[in-house]
């Protein structure tokens, strides 16, 4: 296959996105926040989900050109995975920021790749709505704390099982998918408030893309409850559970007539809450102590 026939991949890394999860600041958006996380100790983790990504791709090596950013925008996460991409250019700020984003998404643009691969939440979404035209291909991969926009692969192994099959010549279809964000200050006072941005273009195969997630409509709550109840049900003694964000998870712990959080991460033993909104140093000290019991 010649080089002009080869797939041409765009590799788009939002470095920070998701990195106010670990410490438990519910989202990752502003400068302020990403300090924050830093100085908590937070880890990046975008380059590697992309790394995990793009290494799916390693039989597929000799039909792709890979374009992306220098360092952690793109550069780190495919040569990682060991291929040698297109560099187009080098963010502008340390460290990167939104306009960053936007100058590789110009540049990316400017290589006439066939499909974008993104690796961000979902703000960095809502840049790829504004700048991108409406039959350009894109496909996340998750890494943001809130995803509520249907353009993500469900994690990084499930967006390079998509591409294969693209690369493979199977037939995929190709659909709009809301981008969806929500407010995260709103977020963080316990309310979830889910905005409608637009609509990206996205290869659709069911099993290995996220659905959107509408924030504030109606649920079916005796299916909720009986989910719940089994749950309940099936509970071990002494043994330690985490209990994870969402209105599910907390009604389960209010049938349990425990005070969770409904947007942190709890900890349960023995149906009681031992720790309650931990970060994920915490989880780790929690499962060591308890591992050691």
């Amino acid at each position: 296959m010649s080089n002009d026939q080869k797939f041409r991949l765009g590799v788009l890394v939002n470095p920070y996105a998701g990195i106010g999860g670990s410490v438990g600041l519910k989202g990752s958006d502003g400068v302020e926040i990403r300090d924050k996380a830093l100085a908590m100790g937070a880890e990046l983790r975008a380059i590697d989900r992309m790394q995990r990504a793009l290494s799916k791709l390693i039989s597929f090596s000799n039909q792709i050109d890979f374009f992306c950013f220098a360092g952690d925008m793109g550069e780190a996460s495919v040569k990682a995975a060991g291929f040698e991409p297109v560099i187009v250019g080098t963010s502008q700020h340390t460290p990167s920021t939104a306009e960053d984003s936007q100058a590789a998404i110009a540049q990316l643009l400017a290589h006439k790749i066939d499909l974008l691969l993104f690796a961000g939440g979902d703000g960095t979404a809502r840049i790829l709505v504004d700048q991108l035209p409406a039959k350009q291909i894109v496909l996340g991969v998750p890494a943001g704390v809130k995803i509520h926009s249907g353009v993500y692969a469900n994690s990084p192994e499930a967006a390079g099982e998509l591409l294969i099959q693209l690369l493979s010549g199977k037939l995929v279809n190709l659909t709009h998918r809301d981008v969806k964000d929500i407010d995260e200050d709103a977020f963080r006072e316990g309310k979830v408030k889910a905005k409608y941005y637009g609509e990206l273009w996205v290869p659709e195969v069911h099993d290995l893309l996220q659905q959107v997630k509408n924030a504030g409509t109606e649920k079916d709550e005796l299916a909720q409850l009986d989910l719940v109840q089994t749950l309940i049900e099936v509970l071990d003694d002494n043994t330690l559970y985490l209990v994870g964000t969402g209105s599910t998870t907390h009604l389960f712990l209010q049938e349990l007539d425990l005070d969770g959080s409904l947007l942190g991460v709890d900890i349960l033993l023995n149906r009681t809450l031992i720790a309650k909104d931990v970060s994920a140093q915490q989880i780790q000290d929690h499962i060591c102590q308890h591992s050691d019991q």
